[in-house]
């Protein structure tokens, strides 16, 4: 291929500039290309240049017969892109001159065909051109116009900064008055930012032995409450506040103390002295959230999640007294009991013929203490094969505490036990990853929700790339919209789980799901709509 070029310009000086021949591959179905560059960027002056270059059309094909053989898709036809980016800079009469030219040659070709698409009958493809102005600047009189007047600049500004200091001035004073409302109560505030949605009760009308979740802060349950349609209810006991919000078959509250002093005893202050109670009383309880293989929406694998039936508050996310746990030494009692609980549920799904996959995670002080020697004793309890199993680790304690969770981990893969990264951001290479064994990376649920953003999509698109280039399962977690699952499908992500897909349930809610993935005759999705801000485990 030969690319001549040439700027057509009014008294053109200083021209100088690069260019670069590319073709890229594509297949406009599903969204996959690469990219080949046809010559290394090169630098050229004046206005006129001519390039050549050769296009491996043998390479072209065994680039898309990889492709096809890795992700056994195979579409009817592919693009070829030929683009010569060229950027220029100069004078052209005097002014500043900057450009860029990038015209695509867009080709398309199947096992039998190759062909040069032409889009406007009016246009040449093989003679691209493009027209361009350089801006230039006009300088007038500083005259002011204003309701038919012609007021004196000078004057203006005088007036218009008066205006602005007045302005300042009403804000500083509204700010004080606000500041001085957050100091005295932090109840007057809440009432002053949510008065539209707030309805005052004097009777406790919510149930709390239902299931009820607490919320960090009053902006999560005002976005709550946004969700579902509702209204908060208020509820004043003397210096306690309680803010309400319901949602399907969910509660969701926040409590505040106008007084500032500690809030009651069902806060987590509290819950060290209630582990033992709590493990003896039977009060945790272990939920599974369902993870989809979207290549069939089936049901792969569940991950298994702990909550808390506390008696005063609730049901409570793992988050809020698993660092209570470690630093009590309960962590192994509560984590032996939750893989031995999870392991007899998979071993009855699978005896009713549902083949699944159990995911658990471990924290870093768990890896610490040889978890190995725990899972060994619920395996041989229970008889679940240990290549059901799947360990999950954070990727912030690889890359912190490599040394210190390296030997727990490779001991569970002797067992057969599949490793995968948690809340895998790109924050490692995947590649150094291969000393944990590692047979699947979970994508962080933050990263999925900046797929919108075209610049953080592009990050996304090389991570999943990246991980099936090393033969790992790509697991997106946090999948939210229809948009996030609709990328992750067109860019191979092998399997998504999230609110959009479906909440962590009960046992015995996932089982019907389990059932319709077995019956080719019933719906085949399990998916759910988002039930929580909460992400906790």
């Amino acid at each position: 291929m030969q690319f001549s070029y040439l700027l057509l310009g009014s008294q053109l000086q200083g021209l100088a500039g690069t260019h670069q021949l590319t073709a890229i591959i594509r297949d406009d179905q599903s969204g996959w290309q690469r990219t080949l560059p046809l010559e290394a960027q090169k630098g050229f002056i004046g206005s006129t240049f001519v390039t050549a270059a050769s296009l491996n059309l043998c390479q072209v094909e065994a680039t898309v017969a990889a492709m096809e053989k890795a992700t056994n898709l195979h579409p009817s036809t592919y693009s070829l892109i030929i683009t010569p980016r060229v950027t220029i800079s100069g004078q052209t009469a005097g002014r500043k001159l900057q450009a860029a030219f990038d015209p695509q040659l867009v080709f398309m070709f199947d096992d039998v065909h190759f062909y040069l698409i032409k889009s406007d009958p009016m246009v040449d493809p093989l003679n691209p051109s493009q027209a361009g102005l350089v801006e230039g600047k006009l300088v007038q009189a500083n005259t002011l116009s204003l309701l038919g007047l012609k007021p004196a600049v000078g004057k203006t500004r005088v007036v218009s900064l008066i205006g602005l200091g007045l302005s300042l001035a009403g804000l500083l004073i509204l700010g004080f008055y606000i500041s001085n409302k957050v100091r005295g109560s932090q109840e007057a505030l809440v009432q002053m930012k949510y008065s539209s949605m707030l309805v005052d009760i004097k009777d406790r009308t919510m149930e709390l032995s239902a299931a009820a979740i607490d919320v960090v802060t009053m902006d999560d349950l005002a976005k709550l409450a946004g969700r579902y349609s509702g209204v908060i209810l208020h509820e004043a006991r003397g210096q306690i506040h309680y803010y309400f919000v319901q949602g399907d078959r969910m509660l969701y509250r926040f409590m505040l103390n106008d007084d500032g002093a500690d809030l009651p005893v069902d806060q987590p202050l509290q819950i060290e002295g209630n582990l033992v109670q709590g493990l003896e009383r039977g009060e945790f309880q272990v939920f599974f959230q369902p993870i989809i293989y979207l290549p069939d929406g089936k049901i792969s694998s569940v991950e298994a999640l702990l909550r808390w039936q506390y008696p005063e508050r609730g049901l409570v996310s793992a988050s809020e007294f698993i660092s209570v746990a470690e630093r009590t030494g309960m962590i192994n009692k509560i984590g032996e009991w939750m893989v031995e609980v999870a392991c007899k549920q998979v071993e009855v799904w699978q005896k009713a013929d549902m083949q699944i996959k159990l995911a658990i995670n471990l924290s870093e002080y768990q890896l610490e203490r040889d978890p190995a020697e725990i899972i060994s004793r619920v395996l041989k309890r229970t008889g679940v094969d240990p290549r059901t199993l799947q360990i999950e680790v954070s990727e912030s304690s690889i890359i912190k505490n490599a040394p210190t969770v390296l030997p727990g981990l490779q001991k569970l893969s002797k067992l057969g036990i599949q490793i995968s990264v948690d809340n895998f951001a790109g924050q490692s290479l995947l590649s150094s990853l291969e000393q944990f064994q590692v047979s699947s990376v979970k994508i962080d649920r933050h990263v999925v929700g900046s797929i919108s953003n075209p610049d953080h999509a592009v990050t996304v698109s090389g991570m999943i790339s990246s991980a099936l280039d090393l033969g790992l399962n790509v697991v997106a977690e946090g999948v939210e919209t229809e948009e996030q699952l609709t990328f992750l499908r067109s860019h191979l992500c092998t399997q998504a789980q999230g609110y959009l897909l479906c909440r962590p349930v009960a046992a015995d809610e996932v089982t019907p799901l389990l059932e319709q993935t077995r019956n080719p005759g019933r719906p085949k999705s399990a998916r759910r709509r988002p039930r929580s801000e909460e992400y906790a485990r």
